[in-house]
C-alpha cells in the first residue's frame, strides 16, 4: 500500500472522530505544493539578454520554493512562500508564487480573506474575485491519485478574464486548493494560472500536533476590489 493510500485510510478512519470532536480550529491535514514556470508559455525572443537570463534562471531556481496549505473540516490557510529581494530573478518568482501572500478561507461562510505586504505591513482585505468552476470529464493521474479536471474563470472589471486548470481529489472531499483556488468538491491537488503550475507534493495527517488554524479578523474589511479599484 503506497503512502498516500494509506493516508486516505486514515483520513476514512479520522473524518467522523474528528467531525464529533468539536476541535473545530486544529488542522487536521497539511499538504505542501511546489511550483513550475513553464518555459514554453513564456516567448523570449525580442526580449533583451538580462531579462532572457533572469527569466531561465527564476525557472529554474522556483522548483527550489513551496507554499503549504493546513486545513480542517471546514477551515483552511495557505501561505506562500516568503519575499526575495536579491535579484531580478527573484522578481518573477516573488510574482509567480504570489510570494508574501497568506489565504485564509471558511466554507461554511464562504469567507476568503486575503493578507498581502503593503507599503506599510500586512494589508488585510476580504477576496472578493470568486472562480467560476466547470467540472469536466477528463482525469488525470497525479501523484498516484485519480484526479477531476476543471476550468476556471475569474472575471475582473476592465480587465480580460483569468483562466485556470484545476485537478481535484474527489476522495478527499474537502473544498480547498493553493491560493484563491476554493470552491470544488475534493481537494486540489494540481492548479495551473497565467504562467505558473503548482502541484501537490505531499500530503500529511497532522491532528495529533495540534495546530491551530487562526484567521485575521474579518469584520470591517474593505474588499479586494476596493482596495485596488
Amino acid at each position: 500500500m503506497t503512502a498516500y493510500m494509506i493516508l486516505l485510510f486514515n483520513f476514512l478512519i479520522v473524518f467522523p472522530l474528528f467531525s464529533q470532536s468539536g476541535e473545530k480550529d486544529y488542522a487536521l491535514f497539511e499538504v505542501l505544493y511546489s511550483y513550475e514556470m513553464p518555459s514554453s508559455e513564456r516567448t523570449l525572443e525580442d526580449q533583451p539578454r538580462e531579462y532572457r537570463e533572469a527569466l531561465l534562471m527564476a525557472t529554474e531556481h522556483i522548483k527550489k520554493y513551496e507554499a503549504r496549505l493546513i486545513f480542517n473540516q471546514q477551515k483552511a490557510v495557505f501561505k506562500s512562500p516568503e519575499i526575495l529581494t536579491s535579484s531580478m530573478a527573484d522578481i518573477f518568482i516573488n510574482a509567480s508564487t504570489l510570494a508574501g501572500h497568506s489565504f485564509y478561507y471558511n466554507s461554511v461562510d464562504d469567507l476568503l480573506i486575503l493578507q498581502k505586504p503593503g507599503l506599510g505591513g500586512l494589508e488585510t482585505m476580504t477576496y472578493d474575485q470568486e472562480i467560476q468552476w466547470e467540472i469536466t470529464d477528463a482525469t488525470a493521474i497525479i501523484n498516484g491519485l485519480l484526479c477531476i479536471k476543471a476550468i476556471g474563470t475569474r472575471s475582473v472589471k476592465g480587465f480580460n478574464d483569468d483562466q485556470f486548470l484545476a485537478w481535484f481529489l474527489p476522495d478527499m472531499p474537502y473544498p480547498f486548493g493553493p491560493l484563491y483556488a476554493n470552491g470544488l468538491t475534493g481537494l486540489i491537488l494540481k492548479l495551473r494560472y497565467p504562467g505558473t503550475v503548482i502541484t501537490a507534493k505531499s500530503i500529511r495527517l497532522i491532528s495529533n500536533q495540534r495546530e491551530e488554524i487562526e484567521f485575521p479578523n474579518g469584520k470591517k474589511l474593505r474588499t479586494y476590489s476596493e482596495t485596488f479599484r
